[in-house]
């Protein structure tokens, strides 16, 4: 498998109380191979939300490249504006959150279609495509409810539908199980994996949990703003 992601040389800073900047990466190098699954493993600190940000083209790097490898098309998203960054983002690009960021005035259905009436979908074709991915996730009779109604493992496979409605290249996923009891962590867990499986998504997972990590094809350990250690690649090689 060829790479999917390739971040050079990343760094990135912000301020702090006005007393000047905190560096929270320092110099990252790292490749993402399509179709695996990794995880940026680390203790609270390490700045593994602000690494994940930076290549998910949800921000930008102080210095350094992100590049993408899609269908074919190198793209560099520190050269690209905000709104070209939405478009690929919407096209080819999936987020689950620890906390699920649903929109709590929409039925999880709504919430499941919204990213495929924003790239253009009619909303019968968006509705009847959510409605088949929810059935998927054994949510069929949850269709009508808001996300208030659901439980914390519902409403985490709802976020998870609505990152994947749009056949998304790549998902990244910020310590996703984080807010979830054993049981629904592992619902989660299994179901990305499928995912993954399934219809061949790479994902890459920020986390801190040894459960998540367990499911990894790779690890890449970071320590103050480093990666200090990747594991060996296995299928992937």
């Amino acid at each position: 498998m060829g790479k999917i992601l390739e971040a050079v040389g990343i760094t990135k800073s912000f301020e702090k109380d006005n007393k000047g900047k905190i560096q929270v990466l320092k110099g990252i190098d790292l490749s993402v191979w399509k179709g695996e699954y990794l995880c940026i493993m680390g203790p609270s600190g390490v700045g593994k939300t602000t690494l994940l940000y930076v290549l998910s083209s949800l921000d930008k790097p102080d210095q350094g490249k992100v590049i993408y490898y899609f269908d074919g098309t190198t793209i560099e998203i520190q050269n690209k504006t905000n709104d070209e960054l939405a478009r690929i983002r919407n096209k080819k690009i999936g987020f689950v959150f620890q906390f699920h960021h649903l929109l709590p005035e929409f039925t999880a259905l709504e919430n499941v279609a919204l990213p495929l009436i924003i790239g253009g979908n009619s909303e019968k074709a968006a509705l009847n495509r959510a409605k088949e991915m929810l059935s998927k996730f054994d949510l069929q009779e949850r269709l009508n409810n808001k996300p208030s109604e659901l439980s914390g493992g519902e409403q985490q496979r709802v976020a998870i539908a609505r990152a994947i409605i749009n056949n998304p290249d790549i998902v990244f996923a910020d310590e996703p199980t984080g807010n979830l009891d054993t049981i629904n962590a592992k619902v989660v867990l299994d179901l990305m994996v499928s995912l993954q499986k399934e219809y061949g998504i790479t994902f890459v997972v920020a986390t801190h949990s040894n459960e998540v990590a367990s499911f990894a094809d790779r690890i890449a350990y970071m320590k103050d703003g480093n990666i200090v250690e990747i594991s060996e690649r296995r299928k992937f090689r």
